[in-house]
Protein backbone atom coordinates (compact mmCIF):
# COMPACT_ATOMS: atom_id res chain seq x y z
CA UNK A 1 0.00 0.00 0.00
CA UNK A 2 3.12 2.07 0.61
CA UNK A 3 4.27 1.49 -2.56
CA UNK A 4 0.73 2.77 -4.08
CA UNK A 5 1.18 5.36 -2.47
CA UNK A 6 -1.56 4.45 -0.46
CA UNK A 7 0.08 6.68 2.46
CA UNK A 8 -3.04 5.87 5.02
CA UNK A 9 -4.34 2.97 4.27
CA UNK A 10 -0.95 1.47 4.92
CA UNK A 11 -0.68 3.57 7.94
CA UNK A 12 -3.36 2.15 9.37
CA UNK A 13 -2.06 -1.39 8.63
CA UNK A 14 1.15 -0.49 10.35
CA UNK A 15 -0.48 0.93 13.36
CA UNK A 16 -2.35 -2.06 14.10
CA UNK A 17 0.35 -4.21 13.74
CA UNK A 18 3.03 -2.11 16.26
CA UNK A 19 -0.51 -2.95 18.26
CA UNK A 20 -0.45 -6.53 17.96
CA UNK A 21 3.32 -7.15 18.49
CA UNK A 22 4.68 -4.55 20.37
CA UNK A 23 4.83 -7.11 23.43
CA UNK A 24 6.77 -9.45 21.14
CA UNK A 25 9.28 -7.16 19.09
CA UNK A 26 12.91 -6.23 20.88
CA UNK A 27 13.34 -2.80 21.08
CA UNK A 28 15.63 -2.56 17.99
CA UNK A 29 13.01 -4.41 15.59
CA UNK A 30 10.60 -1.80 17.04
CA UNK A 31 12.60 0.79 16.35
CA UNK A 32 12.57 0.50 12.62
CA UNK A 33 9.31 -0.24 12.78
CA UNK A 34 8.47 3.37 14.41
CA UNK A 35 10.54 4.92 11.74
CA UNK A 36 8.74 2.84 9.02
CA UNK A 37 5.60 4.73 10.40
CA UNK A 38 6.97 8.18 11.16
CA UNK A 39 7.97 7.99 7.26
CA UNK A 40 4.22 7.05 5.89
CA UNK A 41 2.87 9.65 8.22
CA UNK A 42 5.60 12.16 6.85
CA UNK A 43 4.70 11.15 3.34
CA UNK A 44 0.61 12.17 4.42
CA UNK A 45 1.48 15.65 5.85
CA UNK A 46 1.03 14.65 9.38
CA UNK A 47 4.06 16.09 10.33
CA UNK A 48 3.53 16.10 14.82
CA UNK A 49 3.09 12.37 14.40
CA UNK A 50 6.11 12.00 12.01
CA UNK A 51 8.26 13.39 14.91
CA UNK A 52 6.33 11.41 17.78
CA UNK A 53 7.32 8.59 15.73
CA UNK A 54 10.79 9.55 14.86
CA UNK A 55 11.58 10.72 19.00
CA UNK A 56 10.35 7.13 19.76
CA UNK A 57 12.50 5.58 17.72
CA UNK A 58 15.26 7.37 18.94
CA UNK A 59 14.30 6.62 22.85
CA UNK A 60 14.13 2.95 22.37
CA UNK A 61 17.83 2.73 20.20
CA UNK A 62 19.32 4.75 22.51
CA UNK A 63 18.01 2.41 25.97
CA UNK A 64 18.70 -0.50 24.17
CA UNK A 65 22.20 1.27 23.35
CA UNK A 66 21.91 -0.24 19.71
CA UNK A 67 24.52 2.51 17.98
CA UNK A 68 23.45 1.92 14.53
CA UNK A 69 19.73 2.25 14.70
CA UNK A 70 20.36 5.32 17.12
CA UNK A 71 22.55 6.73 14.51
CA UNK A 72 20.28 6.60 11.61
CA UNK A 73 16.83 7.72 13.81
CA UNK A 74 18.57 10.57 15.40
CA UNK A 75 19.50 11.56 11.43
CA UNK A 76 16.34 10.94 10.03
CA UNK A 77 14.65 13.23 13.10
CA UNK A 78 17.50 15.69 13.24
CA UNK A 79 17.24 16.19 9.24
CA UNK A 80 13.11 16.51 9.21
CA UNK A 81 13.05 19.05 12.23
CA UNK A 82 15.96 20.82 9.47
CA UNK A 83 13.48 20.52 6.81
CA UNK A 84 11.33 22.41 8.97
CA UNK A 85 13.30 25.30 9.95
CA UNK A 86 13.59 24.37 13.78
CA UNK A 87 17.90 24.82 13.66
CA UNK A 88 17.65 24.75 17.45
CA UNK A 89 16.33 21.08 18.17
CA UNK A 90 17.79 19.79 14.69
CA UNK A 91 21.61 20.72 14.94
CA UNK A 92 22.18 18.94 18.18
CA UNK A 93 20.72 15.84 16.94
CA UNK A 94 22.53 15.55 13.80
CA UNK A 95 25.91 16.20 16.05
CA UNK A 96 25.32 13.64 17.91
CA UNK A 97 24.62 11.29 14.80
CA UNK A 98 27.68 12.23 13.11
CA UNK A 99 29.82 11.32 16.17
CA UNK A 100 27.97 7.99 16.32
CA UNK A 101 28.60 7.54 12.78
CA UNK A 102 31.84 7.86 13.36
CA UNK A 103 32.05 5.64 16.02
CA UNK A 104 30.62 3.17 13.52
CA UNK A 105 33.33 4.03 11.19
CA UNK A 106 31.30 5.17 8.25
CA UNK A 107 32.98 8.02 7.26
CA UNK A 108 30.52 8.98 4.42
CA UNK A 109 27.79 9.37 6.44
CA UNK A 110 29.67 11.42 8.86
CA UNK A 111 31.16 13.92 6.15
CA UNK A 112 27.50 14.14 4.76
CA UNK A 113 25.98 15.15 7.95
CA UNK A 114 28.37 17.66 8.65
CA UNK A 115 28.00 19.19 5.04
CA UNK A 116 24.16 19.82 6.28
CA UNK A 117 25.25 21.07 9.53
CA UNK A 118 27.60 23.32 7.98
CA UNK A 119 24.63 24.80 4.99
CA UNK A 120 22.37 24.92 8.04
CA UNK A 121 25.11 27.32 9.97
CA UNK A 122 25.97 29.14 7.02
CA UNK A 123 22.24 29.78 5.73
CA UNK A 124 21.81 31.33 9.62
CA UNK A 125 25.06 33.07 9.47
CA UNK A 126 25.97 31.58 12.24
CA UNK A 127 29.94 31.38 10.01
CA UNK A 128 32.35 30.43 13.01
CA UNK A 129 30.14 27.43 13.33
CA UNK A 130 29.96 27.15 9.36
CA UNK A 131 33.52 27.32 9.16
CA UNK A 132 34.40 24.61 11.98
CA UNK A 133 31.47 22.26 10.10
CA UNK A 134 32.94 22.61 6.53
CA UNK A 135 36.64 22.05 7.74
CA UNK A 136 35.43 18.65 9.40
CA UNK A 137 33.65 17.68 6.15
CA UNK A 138 36.39 18.58 3.90
CA UNK A 139 38.89 16.40 5.79
CA UNK A 140 36.16 13.49 5.98
CA UNK A 141 35.92 13.72 2.05
CA UNK A 142 39.81 14.25 1.62
CA UNK A 143 40.01 10.90 3.68
CA UNK A 144 38.00 9.44 1.44
CA UNK A 145 39.93 10.91 -1.80
CA UNK A 146 36.03 12.48 -2.86
CA UNK A 147 37.22 15.13 -5.40
CA UNK A 148 33.67 16.15 -5.49
CA UNK A 149 32.78 16.50 -2.03
CA UNK A 150 36.04 17.88 -0.96
CA UNK A 151 35.70 20.71 -3.72
CA UNK A 152 32.12 21.15 -2.26
CA UNK A 153 33.48 21.92 1.36
CA UNK A 154 36.67 23.90 0.71
CA UNK A 155 34.08 26.19 -1.19
CA UNK A 156 32.38 26.31 1.77
CA UNK A 157 35.15 27.50 2.84
CA UNK A 158 35.57 30.21 0.91
CA UNK A 159 32.34 31.30 0.99
CA UNK A 160 32.23 31.89 4.79
CA UNK A 161 35.84 33.13 5.24
CA UNK A 162 34.73 35.98 2.28
CA UNK A 163 31.57 36.97 4.08
CA UNK A 164 32.79 36.26 7.73
CA UNK A 165 36.19 37.92 7.83
CA UNK A 166 36.72 41.64 7.31
CA UNK A 167 39.44 40.87 4.84
CA UNK A 168 37.60 39.03 2.28
CA UNK A 169 40.78 37.94 0.46
CA UNK A 170 41.80 35.65 3.63
CA UNK A 171 39.63 33.69 1.78
CA UNK A 172 41.56 33.05 -1.23
CA UNK A 173 43.82 30.31 0.03
CA UNK A 174 40.61 28.22 0.04
CA UNK A 175 39.32 29.24 -3.55
CA UNK A 176 43.13 28.29 -5.23
CA UNK A 177 42.93 25.17 -3.25
CA UNK A 178 39.27 24.61 -4.40
CA UNK A 179 39.86 25.69 -7.99
CA UNK A 180 42.95 22.91 -8.05
CA UNK A 181 41.01 20.25 -7.32
CA UNK A 182 38.80 21.33 -10.31
CA UNK A 183 41.50 21.39 -11.91
CA UNK A 184 42.86 18.06 -10.72
CA UNK A 185 39.50 16.43 -11.52
CA UNK A 186 39.00 17.85 -15.20
CA UNK A 187 36.10 19.91 -14.30
CA UNK A 188 36.98 23.14 -16.62
CA UNK A 189 33.95 24.63 -16.06
CA UNK A 190 33.92 24.87 -12.30
CA UNK A 191 37.41 25.97 -12.46
CA UNK A 192 36.29 28.55 -14.52
CA UNK A 193 33.74 30.27 -12.31
CA UNK A 194 36.70 29.77 -9.54
CA UNK A 195 39.65 31.24 -11.17
CA UNK A 196 36.86 34.26 -12.10
CA UNK A 197 36.00 34.16 -7.94
CA UNK A 198 39.45 34.49 -7.13
CA UNK A 199 40.55 37.25 -9.80
CA UNK A 200 37.58 39.24 -8.02
CA UNK A 201 38.98 39.22 -4.93
CA UNK A 202 42.42 39.82 -6.17
CA UNK A 203 40.61 43.04 -8.02
CA UNK A 204 39.01 43.71 -4.71
CA UNK A 205 42.28 44.45 -3.18
CA UNK A 206 43.56 46.60 -6.04
CA UNK A 207 46.49 43.56 -7.18
CA UNK A 208 45.10 44.25 -10.40
CA UNK A 209 48.17 42.11 -12.58
CA UNK A 210 47.32 38.95 -10.28
CA UNK A 211 43.39 39.56 -10.77
CA UNK A 212 44.12 39.25 -14.81
CA UNK A 213 46.13 36.48 -14.41
CA UNK A 214 43.35 34.81 -13.25
CA UNK A 215 40.47 36.04 -15.06
CA UNK A 216 42.92 34.71 -18.16
CA UNK A 217 43.09 31.13 -16.63
CA UNK A 218 39.22 31.27 -16.50
CA UNK A 219 39.24 32.58 -19.97
CA UNK A 220 41.00 29.41 -20.87
CA UNK A 221 39.20 27.10 -18.81
CA UNK A 222 35.98 28.09 -20.10
CA UNK A 223 37.06 28.16 -23.76
CA UNK A 224 38.12 24.36 -23.19
CA UNK A 225 34.73 23.36 -22.73
CA UNK A 226 33.13 25.50 -24.84
CA UNK A 227 31.38 27.68 -22.37
CA UNK A 228 29.99 30.79 -24.15
CA UNK A 229 28.61 32.50 -21.00
CA UNK A 230 31.71 31.45 -19.04
CA UNK A 231 33.91 33.20 -22.08
CA UNK A 232 31.94 36.21 -21.73
CA UNK A 233 32.33 36.50 -18.12
CA UNK A 234 35.78 35.93 -17.72
CA UNK A 235 35.97 38.72 -20.94
CA UNK A 236 33.42 41.09 -19.03
CA UNK A 237 36.48 40.72 -16.40
CA UNK A 238 39.58 41.05 -18.70
CA UNK A 239 38.07 44.59 -19.92
CA UNK A 240 36.85 45.88 -16.22
CA UNK A 241 40.57 44.54 -14.89
CA UNK A 242 42.65 46.67 -18.19
CA UNK A 243 40.94 49.36 -18.12
CA UNK A 244 42.02 49.64 -13.94
CA UNK A 245 45.49 49.26 -15.57
CA UNK A 246 44.68 52.37 -17.96
CA UNK A 247 45.22 49.77 -20.34
CA UNK A 248 42.82 51.84 -22.77
CA UNK A 249 43.01 50.01 -25.83
CA UNK A 250 43.13 46.53 -24.82
CA UNK A 251 40.37 46.96 -22.85
CA UNK A 252 38.11 48.12 -25.49
CA UNK A 253 39.51 44.88 -27.54
CA UNK A 254 38.63 42.18 -24.96
CA UNK A 255 34.78 43.98 -24.31
CA UNK A 256 34.03 44.28 -27.92
CA UNK A 257 34.89 40.27 -27.67
CA UNK A 258 32.85 40.04 -24.46
CA UNK A 259 30.04 42.14 -27.35
CA UNK A 260 30.06 39.01 -29.62
CA UNK A 261 29.75 36.38 -27.15
CA UNK A 262 27.45 37.92 -24.46
CA UNK A 263 24.91 39.14 -27.51
CA UNK A 264 24.34 35.05 -28.44
CA UNK A 265 23.90 33.77 -24.77
CA UNK A 266 20.67 34.58 -22.84
CA UNK A 267 22.88 36.13 -19.92
CA UNK A 268 21.14 39.79 -19.98
CA UNK A 269 23.07 40.60 -17.47
CA UNK A 270 26.61 40.10 -18.72
CA UNK A 271 25.23 42.10 -22.21
CA UNK A 272 24.68 44.97 -19.79
CA UNK A 273 27.86 44.76 -17.80
CA UNK A 274 29.77 44.43 -21.32
CA UNK A 275 27.81 47.92 -22.71
CA UNK A 276 28.40 49.83 -19.40
CA UNK A 277 31.91 49.40 -19.47
CA UNK A 278 32.02 49.83 -23.10
CA UNK A 279 30.45 53.29 -22.71
CA UNK A 280 32.97 53.80 -19.79
CA UNK A 281 36.00 53.02 -21.61
CA UNK A 282 34.94 55.69 -24.15
CA UNK A 283 34.30 58.26 -21.34
CA UNK A 284 38.23 57.51 -19.84
CA UNK A 285 38.91 58.23 -23.77
CA UNK A 286 37.07 62.04 -23.50
CA UNK A 287 34.44 60.67 -26.03
CA UNK A 288 30.72 61.26 -24.41
CA UNK A 289 29.18 60.84 -27.82
CA UNK A 290 30.34 57.62 -28.07
CA UNK A 291 29.63 56.10 -24.85
CA UNK A 292 26.00 57.11 -24.70
CA UNK A 293 24.62 54.44 -27.12
CA UNK A 294 26.52 51.66 -24.89
CA UNK A 295 24.65 53.16 -22.22
CA UNK A 296 21.55 53.75 -23.35
CA UNK A 297 21.70 50.13 -24.80
CA UNK A 298 22.63 48.42 -21.20
CA UNK A 299 19.89 51.03 -19.41
CA UNK A 300 17.74 49.58 -21.09
CA UNK A 301 18.36 45.80 -20.44
CA UNK A 302 18.64 46.77 -16.69
CA UNK A 303 15.46 48.10 -16.82
CA UNK A 304 13.74 45.23 -18.80
CA UNK A 305 15.24 43.00 -16.65
CA UNK A 306 14.25 44.58 -13.54
CA UNK A 307 17.49 45.12 -12.17
CA UNK A 308 17.22 48.38 -10.25
CA UNK A 309 20.26 48.77 -9.20
CA UNK A 310 22.46 48.25 -12.91
CA UNK A 311 19.62 50.90 -13.88
CA UNK A 312 21.02 53.30 -11.50
CA UNK A 313 24.28 53.03 -12.40
CA UNK A 314 23.57 53.73 -16.05
CA UNK A 315 21.03 56.63 -15.35
CA UNK A 316 24.54 58.29 -13.32
CA UNK A 317 26.53 57.31 -16.29
CA UNK A 318 24.30 58.60 -18.70
CA UNK A 319 24.24 61.90 -16.65
CA UNK A 320 27.42 62.01 -16.22
CA UNK A 321 28.32 61.82 -20.15
CA UNK A 322 25.01 64.24 -21.17
CA UNK A 323 27.47 66.61 -18.05
CA UNK A 324 30.23 66.43 -20.25
CA UNK A 325 28.72 67.19 -23.68
CA UNK A 326 26.85 70.12 -22.04
CA UNK A 327 23.32 68.43 -22.09
CA UNK A 328 22.56 70.01 -18.74
CA UNK A 329 18.82 69.42 -18.93
CA UNK A 330 19.41 65.73 -19.84
CA UNK A 331 22.32 65.54 -17.31
CA UNK A 332 19.70 66.68 -14.48
CA UNK A 333 17.07 64.03 -15.80
CA UNK A 334 19.45 61.41 -15.55
CA UNK A 335 21.12 62.79 -12.32
CA UNK A 336 17.38 62.57 -10.57
CA UNK A 337 16.19 59.33 -11.79
CA UNK A 338 19.76 57.89 -10.81
CA UNK A 339 19.16 58.97 -6.99
CA UNK A 340 15.75 57.41 -6.77
CA UNK A 341 17.16 54.19 -8.29
CA UNK A 342 19.65 54.17 -5.27
CA UNK A 343 17.23 54.78 -3.19
CA UNK A 344 14.94 52.51 -3.80
CA UNK A 345 17.41 49.73 -4.17
CA UNK A 346 19.72 50.94 -1.15
CA UNK A 347 22.96 51.39 -2.99
CA UNK A 348 24.85 53.60 -0.88
CA UNK A 349 27.56 53.90 -3.17
CA UNK A 350 25.61 55.57 -6.19
CA UNK A 351 24.07 57.57 -4.32
CA UNK A 352 27.29 59.20 -3.04
CA UNK A 353 28.51 58.90 -6.44
CA UNK A 354 25.32 60.72 -7.59
CA UNK A 355 25.55 63.71 -5.23
CA UNK A 356 29.42 64.30 -5.97
CA UNK A 357 28.36 64.54 -9.75
CA UNK A 358 25.47 66.84 -8.83
CA UNK A 359 28.62 69.13 -6.97
CA UNK A 360 31.20 69.00 -9.86
CA UNK A 361 28.86 69.59 -12.68
CA UNK A 362 27.10 72.02 -11.15
CA UNK A 363 23.82 70.25 -11.52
Amino acid sequence: YRELGESERALDLMQRATERSAGERLPIQLSYHFTSIAHICLQAGRIEESLEHYRAAVGLTRRANFVPGLSLSLRMLGELLLGLGRDAEALPLLEEAARLFAQLGDRVGEAELWEEIARAHENAGRDPDALSAWAKARGLRHEQRDAAGELAAVEGLGRVTRRHLAEPSLALPHYRDAAAIAAAAGDRRTEGRLRNVIGILEYQRQSYAAALEEYEAALDAFSACEDAEGVGLALNSIGATLRSMGRRSEARDALARALAYNERTPRADLLGHTLGMLGAVEMDAGAPDRATPFFERSLAIRVESGDTRGEGWMRYELSRAAAASAMRDRAREMLESGVRAAQDCGDAELGEACERLRRTAGL
